[in-house]
């Protein structure tokens, strides 16, 4: 598939089957992951695979538990993806090892916002790797930013130190979602000459 089809026709899948995803592929999405472009290849991201139900569920236990402090909105939002994540049966947390900040930390403002971008950039180029190879193996994938409400509890659940940068959820679709509405090129681009 041409590579430009293959990003369009990528859909968020928040429905997977219960087939198991195997070993030798998840490792070969990880190493679509580490291959992303990072800031001085500084390669600031560790993924963390969790394939235990277990562990799926208590994720989503402490999303519920947040939603009961959530505003309206953010709590209905904070509940369904708890849902969506007790149907998933592996996820991939996404972690920064904070290398970048903590480099750029030390040289005090402006730089310091700047290695906080620079690391932000760098850890979602390489999740924009995982989530078009995984599309390109026939496999689903849901990004959840509403876990970094629950990030403390997940570091000390996972036993992790990092910046979580995202949630992935990872499976066989058990769905078809719609295509997606994208703005024209004419409303999103400026040409300066």
């Amino acid at each position: 598939m041409d590579l430009l089809d293959l990003i369009k026709k990528r859909r968020t899948v928040r429905k997977h089957k219960s087939k198991r995803v195997p070993k030798e592929i998840i490792e070969k999405i990880i190493e679509a992951g580490r291959w992303a472009p990072s800031a001085h290849n500084l390669q600031p991201w560790k993924f963390v695979i969790v394939d235990n139900d277990d562990k799926i569920n208590q994720i989503a236990d402490l999303l519920d538990k947040r939603a009961d402090e959530l505003y309206s909105g953010f709590n209905i939002v904070m509940r369904d993806t708890a849902k969506n994540l007790r149907r998933s049966h592996l996820l991939l947390a996404i972690y920064s090892n904070k290398i970048i900040t903590d480099k750029f930390n030390k040289l005090g403002s402006p730089y310091s916002e700047i290695g906080n971008i620079y690391e932000i950039q760098s850890v979602t180029n390489a999740i924009e790797n995982i989530l078009l190879y995984s599309h390109s193996l026939n496999l689903g994938m849901a990004w959840y930013g509403m876990t970094l409400f629950c990030e403390k509890e997940i570091n000390v659940l996972l036993n992790q130190t990092g910046r979580l940068m995202a949630v992935l959820s990872l499976g066989y679709p058990d769905e078809v979602p719609a295509p997606s509405v994208r703005k024209e090129i004419s409303e999103i681009v400026e040409f300066i000459k």
